[in-house]
């Protein structure tokens, strides 16, 4: 099936059109508080600053805009599926130039992929650990990616999550992690400048070799990295950025209000946090109880307090907010559940939890009174804030929560092995659609036993039903049978509660219109916000120009 862009080109005449009244010119100050800037471009590298890898030096093949599902030719023109849905194949954009003036072709496409293919620490988005069994070039300017089975979903990796690089620069290359990258080299609509560590500020200018030549509208990025939120904040406020990603609570108050006609900001509601139980444990094994203890919280509350009100409660589902219109099924409406500690509290007793005299609940497993740990990551003030609130919750019916901070890297080990009670959490990837947050959290391919590592299943969920529905959806490219299986997926969300949903990410986001307009916003989401996605920094920064 031939995909066809029409609204990119409607988009793209309509940019035309209104060419006119673009005014072209200036810099744009942007300010992060992240890791250590240093001379070093390698965007497989930890140490090379997320902001530069979205879109600014490197870009993907298509841009897909996850806040709408909807997608925009970017390094490639088009794509088809062939073979009965078992090989894609892209075409290339003929006018592509790296930004030392070589020409961009297919061979930079497949030296990409098949180096991660090599180096399995690279593939993130694990495209080799699933579907994809090749990836050749059919001619200078088009790719066919072969697949080992029917798997419609991998196009939004294969398209949209991975920097495309230079095959001339890396392909003598031995530790590409480890590789110290300062050239630079790139599609991107900016090259770099200059950098100096010292002062944490790293200046791009824009790529006179760039393929849309019309864009960007700006000259040149100033990116300054704050060592602290407060930091940040404070220049933002100073007017001293265009741009800032730093969580403000009250951001309407403190940053909006001072100066309404200039100070902007926007903080959409992304992927939802669950609170992950370990289904290996008991009383997590049971459904009904899974089911009382996400009646029992109060999710409302959380949102409103924990995430400062930018964000409301998850539905149970477990859908992304911009989905469920589309895809939330009207026959589920009646399974679907909010806020009810006397229902959860008559639900625990149907299932054989009863209080003691001391108004503990027991577990009929094992005599004792139910409690156990909630696992946060220290230093995430909303998520323990968010914890502290279960534990509240939960008390009132007689079960013990006991919230547990640790590092990041202890959490993302616990995460993995499965030795864990609970803990908050999300699916690392969103995707056009339900199906790539139910993926990574319902397959039973990506679990593993306690104890050995799972690639994103940590609840340790198995079920034939799920893994069936999956597995059917990306046969299809049906829209009416995907969303049946999106259905069964949602129907178990809301009545077998594998996961808790509790509330959407905000990504609150800063803007300044004193100088420049054309920031993405609730009425105008020509792309999500946060600076470390791909490939909006390198999006928003085309699309802003003088005011």
């Amino acid at each position: 099936m031939k995909k066809i862009i029409i609204i990119a080109m409607l988009v793209f005449f309509i940019s035309i059109l209104s060419f006119s009244a673009i005014k072209y010119g200036g810099e744009a100050t942007v300010g992060l508080t992240t890791i250590q800037v240093q001379n070093n471009f390698n965007p497989f590298s930890p140490n090379c600053q997320y902001f530069l890898k979205g879109g600014i030096l490197y870009e993907p093949l298509f841009f897909i805009n996850n806040m709408t599902g909807t997608e925009e030719p970017w390094l490639a023109t088009s794509y088809e599926w062939k073979n009965d849905n078992k090989e894609l194949v892209f075409k290339l954009r003929e006018n592509v130039k790296w930004s030392d003036g070589s020409d961009f072709t297919a061979d930079d496409v497949v030296f990409t992929f098949n180096l991660m293919k090599e180096k399995p620490a690279l593939d993130l988005s694990g495209i080799w650990n699933s579907s994809l069994e090749e990836v050749r070039a059919i001619d200078k300017y088009t790719v066919s990616f072969v697949l080992s089975e029917i798997d419609v979903p991998i196009y939004s990796d294969i398209a949209g999550t991975i920097a495309i690089i230079p095959k001339k620069y890396w392909e003598n290359i031995e530790d590409p992690i480890t590789y110290l990258y300062t050239e630079a080299v790139g599609t991107g609509p900016f090259v770099v400048e200059r950098i100096d560590e010292a002062a944490q500020i790293v200046v791009l200018k824009k790529n006179e070799l760039y393929w849309n030549s019309e864009k960007p509208y700006i000259d040149s990025i100033k990116l300054r990295i704050f060592q602290s939120n407060d930091a940040n904040n404070l220049a933002l406020l100073k007017g001293e950025l265009d741009w800032a990603s730093s969580f403000i609570p009250d951001v309407q108050k403190v940053y909006v209000s001072k100066n309404p006609e200039v100070n902007l900001a926007w903080a959409p509601s992304t992927t939802p946090v669950f609170m992950f139980l370990n289904l290996t444990k008991s009383p997590f094994d049971k459904a009904e109880f899974r089911k009382a203890l996400s009646m029992a919280i109060n999710k409302a509350k959380i949102a409103e307090v924990a995430e400062y009100g930018y964000t409301p409660a998850a539905h149970p589902s477990g859908m992304q907010m911009g989905f469920v219109e589309k895809w939330f099924d009207k026959s589920l409406e009646g399974l679907v559940y909010s806020y009810d500690p006397e229902q959860a509290a008559a639900l625990f007793e149907k299932a054989g939890f009863k209080k003691n005299s001391d108004g503990k609940l027991i577990n009929p497993d094992n005599g004792k009174p139910v409690s156990f740990d909630l696992m946060v990551v220290t230093g995430w003030t909303d998520w323990i804030t968010t914890a502290k609130f279960v534990s509240k919750d939960l008390k009132e019916l007689g079960i013990e929560v006991n919230v547990a901070p640790v590092s990041y890297g202890q959490y993302t080990q616990t995460l993995y092995t499965g030795v864990f009670d609970t803990a908050l959490g999300g699916p690392d990837k969103s995707g056009q659609n339900p199906y790539y947050a139910y993926n990574r959290i319902m397959n039973s391919a990506f679990t593993a036993p306690v104890g050995e590592q799972a690639l994103a299943n940590f609840i340790r969920w198995r079920n034939e039903d799920s893994d069936k529905a999956l597995n059917s959806f990306k046969k299809s490219t049906d829209f009416d049978a995907q969303k049946e299986y999106i259905t069964v997926l949602a129907r178990q969300m809301l009545t077998e509660v594998p996961s808790i949903p509790m509330f959407y990410t905000p990504v609150v986001e800063e803007y300044s219109a004193r100088r420049f307009i054309g920031w993405p916003s609730e009425e105008n989401p020509y792309c999500s916000a946060e600076p470390w996605a791909m490939p909006t920094p390198g999006v928003i920064m085309q699309n802003i120009h003088l005011k």
